[in-house]
């Protein structure tokens, strides 16, 4: 009697996707590299209130922090950070892709593991940044709004739409109003008829995001209108280019034809070319799934390249994670072996592994990359940080460095101050009295300031964790 292997079904490789998902982030990019500078932000925002100085700003929303607290509640510190955001974005996948699995099958699979497989979500799935939850939350939303049109359980659809809208409004309110009104304009255009219930719940998953918003607005920041001209005022416009080579994890010198360069280029225009395939390969069927994932990526995509607020390539992250299920429904008929002659099928899908193979390459190589850079970077400011709180010996102190104040300040546990000590003729005053209440005082610089600059005579410690990762910590005379 033979045995029979048991079949796999779309749902349990979705499952498994998400456990590999999880392991290519531990292997690849790991859990110890140091906070960044927004991570310091929310870690701190997070956190108990004796991390002090660390100024939450009109642009930032309490999503992220919220979904932070398990973790801050038990003084849990990076790794315990990073372990647990790794577990939520491996757990968000499955939960965000398996409405659009259980409407498309195989097509969705392959588009999660297109995503997972990106060296965004490798990277930033143990990252304390806002724009994958983000993301994945509004793929969640959508995927149930579509499947309530068809669904025999409506109510509970409709129910799991509103929700994700909400944690994608909470988390970030203007991308998840932005991804919304794509996704509105395809529901009115489409599908007229069945839109009401749909737009509804998606309408008040967003309000309840930007309620939260509001509120802290008004408590916090004068009101929605202040917080809102103020969290704008720095937006303006940058070349698409720096944004490309952020993307490529290139040096913005670097020329366009790098190899780094043309893989983003080629990772780019794979996912728009599959994409529009799905389209054309699905235009005598319901095209309303691969409308929706494109029409809810438009609105944001066109917001970062013409205004962008940060060229970090992060911000595209929820583009990315909503065109991936056309770009899956596009890929899946060429890895199918479906066609009129047999060499034809077999070159195609050859062609089809060996492209997306070779990017899988290169997107594990750049999150790798990343994360050597983040861990490098971060190792001085983890050794300063730890001079400086050796220093302290437990005594209330400012720490005024040019570079990442608000890590330093979670590293040392002292207040923060942005300081340019290259530049700087007086020091202010918190720094250059000695203050009644016996606050310690610390400058870091990455660089001996000149001749003549207001430190001239403080106490001076070279910081050197690892060979060319330097910074200089400065005390006053008669400090200790």
């Amino acid at each position: 009697m033979r045995s029979r292997l048991p079949r796999v079904g779309p749902g349990q490789a979705l499952a498994a996707i998400a456990v590999l998902y999880a392991a290519a982030q531990l292997l690849v990019v790991g859990v110890h590299h140091y906070f960044g500078f927004d991570e310091a932000v929310y870690f701190s925002k997070a956190s108990s209130p004796r991390i002090v100085g660390i100024s939450w700003v009109t642009s930032r929303a309490l999503g992220l922090p919220w979904l932070l607290r398990p973790v801050t509640a038990l003084d849990g510190g990076l790794v315990a950070m990073r372990g647990w955001l790794l577990f939520l974005s491996s757990i968000g996948l499955f939960v965000a892709f398996m409405p659009w699995v259980r409407l498309l099958r195989w097509p969705a699979v392959i588009g999660a593991a297109l995503f997972a497989g990106s060296w965004l979500a490798l990277f930033y799935g143990s990252a304390a940044y806002p724009n994958l939850p983000m993301g994945l939350a509004v793929v969640c939303a959508t995927g149930w709004a579509v499947a309530a049109m068809s669904s025999e359980t409506r109510r509970f659809a409709y129910a799991a739409s509103a929700l994700a809208f909400a944690v994608a409004a909470t988390i970030r309110p203007t991308d998840a109003l932005l991804q919304f009104g794509g996704f509105a304009i395809v529901l009115a255009v489409v599908r007229r008829r069945d839109a009401f219930g749909a737009l509804a719940a998606g309408a008040l998953g967003v309000a309840v995001g930007w309620l939260v918003w509001v509120v802290e607005a008004y408590r916090d920041f004068g009101g929605p209108s202040h917080r809102w001209h103020t969290a704008f005022a720095h937006v303006a416009g940058r070349p698409v280019r720096t944004l490309l080579f952020a993307t490529a994890v290139a040096p913005l010198n670097a020329r366009i034809l790098t190899p780094r360069v043309l893989f983003a280029i080629a990772w780019c225009t794979t996912i728009v070319l599959t994409a529009a395939f799905a389209c054309v390969a699905n235009h005598r069927r319901d095209l309303f799934p691969v409308t929706v994932g494109i029409g809810t990526a438009a609105p944001l995509l066109a917001a970062y390249l013409l205004f962008p607020s940060d060229t970090e390539p992060r911000f595209l992250i929820p583009v990315y994670a909503s065109l991936a299920v056309p770009s899956g429904v596009g890929i899946f008929p060429l890895l199918r072996g479906t066609g009129p002659r047999a060499s034809w099928r077999f070159a195609r899908t050859g062609f089809v592994v060996v492209v997306l193979g070779a990017l899988l390459a290169w997107q594990i190589d750049s999150a790798h990359l990343t994360a050597s850079v983040a861990t490098q970077t971060g190792r001085v400011v983890e050794a300063t940080g730890r001079y400086v709180r050796h220093e302290a010996n437990g005594h209330p102190c400012r720490v005024g460095t040019d570079d990442r104040p608000p890590v330093l300040a979670l590293a040392s546990g002292c207040a923060p101050a942005r300081i340019l000590l290259g530049t700087i003729k007086t020091l202010p005053t918190q720094f250059s009295r000695a203050p009644a209440d016996g606050t310690r005082r610390y400058l870091v610089a990455r660089n001996i300031p000149p001749p003549g600059s207001p430190v001239d005579g403080w106490r001076v410690t070279k910081i050197e964790p690892h060979r060319g990762d330097v910074a200089f910590v400065f005390e006053p005379p008669g400090q200790r």
